[in-house]
């Protein structure tokens, strides 16, 4: 009794969390540096900040034929 109410109890939390997996989605944006003097690093350092008070958060940073790039992402908004 005491095991198969175990299981009964561990299904339901498994199952939960399988549940709320989905209804978690996220969504992506790849955003790049413009310009080559100096002060464009200081933009793109702008730029990041102003995605950030929206919510989005950098993952990675790269460099593709001399560009610097980021890819971003936040929580996909419910209806969006």
């Amino acid at each position: 009794m005491i095991i198969l109410l175990y299981l009964v109890f561990t299904e339901r939390k498994f199952n939960n969390s399988i549940i709320d997996k989905r209804v978690s989605m996220k969504e992506y944006k790849i955003i790049k540096q413009t310009g080559t003097a100096v002060k464009s690093q200081q933009n793109f350092e702008d730029l990041i900040n102003s995605y950030a008070k929206m919510n989005w958060s950098v993952i990675n940073m790269f460099t593709h034929r001399g560009i610097l790039k980021a890819l971003i992402e936040r929580e996909k908004e419910e209806g969006a």
